[in-house]
């Protein structure tokens, strides 16, 4: 159980990390 926490929280931090710059280019444009 604890494995599968570490995964999902391992790969939400790595989706947040990798969406972070189109958020602020998405920001740089409007």
């Amino acid at each position: 159980m604890r494995r599968i926490i570490i995964a999902t929280r391992l790969y939400r931090d790595r989706i947040l990390r990798l969406s972070w710059p189109s958020w602020r280019i998405a920001g740089e444009m409007a």
